[in-house]
């Protein structure tokens, strides 16, 4: 509990909705924000999955030929959108890269828009348009976001392709890859990954600092390539994938360790689930221009544990927010609800989420938020067998859920998803007519802060508690500074009027000095 000051500013939040998002709760309205559910729903996701091995993480990301470049322009223009991609939500940029083998130099652009003659479709000014620029745009983010309430994990990969141009004048600068991604922030390089013993989500983000993979996905280099992969691979991973195919050294020589990471296209045909119990890998899906996800196929495929990139053009790039409401394992779509005051346009307090609720069930498409009062089933686990679930029979409120667990047996207690496949597990349990089914998550200590266990306080109250706290003082302790500079400043420049009054004073007392005192004789 916050008590003086800080309870005082941790409300001050809850008014100004100080939160890592705007207050709407669409992301096609909130654009180009984050939008504030989401925002909500991604940090709570991220905490209650930390334990879990990285290979467990689930992400959206894009294809930026596809998604920008193509539609909008291979040219400097569209770093704006990227940047937007990024605040939205994205954690994963697909890049194409070609190798210029006359040239030695790394494009952006493909052979067709180098020698394109129409401004719509051919390669901006590779001085400024390139892969260091898109490496700085991610460092910026990563700068941006390096703080417990908004890290999470970030990957970029990367897909070589090779050309011969002999006559292209139009060079990046860009020779080396790994020398981009060297110094950028929060780098996980190779030397850091041991597939033996992979590292859990938490221990990357919040014990090491470090969330960045850069990923080499696809080489469709030629066999005779002039370039030399060995030396960017203390920077770059090579996906296991590839690594099955050929082998890789680095620059001494040594067989590398692969990240181990499914990269393939989306198809149609395929059945896709969360049958790995013991994810090993990485997986992402990307769409081609035969086989796009639905958005009921996408949401599907997320919670089945499975990266999206998505490789399509939008007429509006907000059109993506469809997607982006729909992208995480856990909560289901506009959950949960922002639970806050905002100013309205007469400047009238508005509530928001005023009755939202504040304890979760979980239903067939995610997560839902509701009273905690309601009567619900209960999702419970056998705590001497993780992948044990059962659900009650009886109803009970959210309170009462650990109490109707234990009556199953002693070891059962109130179920938490830590992971897509464990949710995924619990949906198939849940019939059709079941509103929802309790799980440990609630918000009950602080509105917008979900955490598992009923009397578990919110980890981020002194943090948010302190920003907010500094928010408030700066306007006062700046007009303050402002109030003594102008008072120093009249003592050293007095008025006309006051240096008169010195003048005239200082003469009568030069008079006076003169003259006798007493009676004369």
């Amino acid at each position: 509990m916050l008590f003086g000051i800080e309870r005082f500013a941790y409300v001050l939040l809850l008014i100004t909705g100080f939160v890592s998002g705007t207050l709407y709760n669409s992301q096609y309205d909130a654009w180009p924000f984050l939008s504030a559910n989401r925002a909500i729903a991604l940090r709570t996701q991220r905490d209650i999955s930390k334990s879990s091995l990285i290979t467990y993480d689930v992400v959206t990301g894009v294809n930026l030929t596809t998604v920008i470049f193509q539609s909008l322009g291979y040219n400097d223009s569209s770093f704006t959108d990227i940047t937007d991609l990024l605040n939205v939500g994205i954690q994963a940029l697909s890049l194409d890269l070609y190798y210029n083998e006359y040239t030695k130099n790394w494009s952006l652009c493909p052979y067709k828009a180098v020698n394109s003659n129409s401004l719509a479709t051919q390669c901006g000014n590779a001085s400024t348009f390139n892969l260091a620029s898109i490496a700085s745009i991610v460092d910026s983010f990563l700068l941006d976001t390096d703080s417990i309430l908004n890290t999470n994990m970030f990957y970029v990969l990367l897909n070589l392709n090779s050309m011969v141009d002999h006559e292209s004048s139009n060079l990046s600068g860009v020779h080396r890859l790994g020398k981009i991604f060297k110094n950028i922030t929060n780098l996980i390089t190779p030397e850091m990954i041991h597939t033996s013993k992979l590292p859990t989500i938490g221990n990357l983000l919040f014990t090491e600092n470090i969330r960045l993979s850069v990923v080499i996905v696809e080489n469709n280099m030629p066999a005779n390539t002039s370039y030399d992969l060995s030396s960017d691979l203390d920077t770059v991973f090579i996906a296991s994938d590839l690594m099955e195919a050929s082998e890789y050294q680095d620059v001494q020589g040594n067989t590398l360790n692969p990240l181990p990471m499914l990269y393939e296209p989306f198809d149609l045909q395929n059945t896709y689930n969360s049958s790995d119990s013991n994810q090993t890998k990485f997986r992402f899906l990307y769409e081609t221009p035969d086989s796009q996800f639905t958005l009921s196929e996408f949401h599907t495929i997320i919670s089945s544990g499975y990266s999206q990139i998505i490789s399509r053009s939008f007429s509006n790039l907000s059109d993506i927010s469809d997607f982006l409401d729909n992208s995480l394992w856990s909560w289901r779509s506009g959950q949960p609800p922002f639970v806050g005051s905002i100013e309205g346009n007469n400047g009238e307090i508005i509530e928001v989420g005023k009755n939202a609720g504040r304890c979760a069930v979980v239903t067939k498409l995610g997560w839902k938020a509701t009273s905690c009062a309601l009567k619900y089933r209960s999702m419970c686990q056998n705590s001497n067998h993780d992948a044990e679930y059962v659900i009650t029979d009886d109803t009970s409120n959210y309170r009462s859920a650990a109490e109707k667990c234990y009556e199953l047996n002693e070891t059962y207690v109130v179920a938490v998803p830590y992971t897509a496949g464990e949710q995924s597990k619990m949906t198939d349990m849940i019939s059709g007519d079941d509103d929802g089914v309790w799980i440990n998550i609630n918000s009950i200590s602080s509105a917008n802060c979900w955490v598992q266990g009923v009397n578990t306080v919110c980890p981020y109250q002194k943090t948010i508690s302190k920003r907010i706290f500094i928010k408030m003082i700066t306007p006062g302790s700046v007009v303050s500074f402002v109030l003594v500079l102008l008072l120093i400043a009249f003592q050293f420049n007095r008025v006309p009027v006051h240096k008169n009054r010195r003048h005239w004073r200082r003469l009568m007392n030069d008079r006076l000095a003169g003259e006798f005192e007493g009676v004369a004789s």
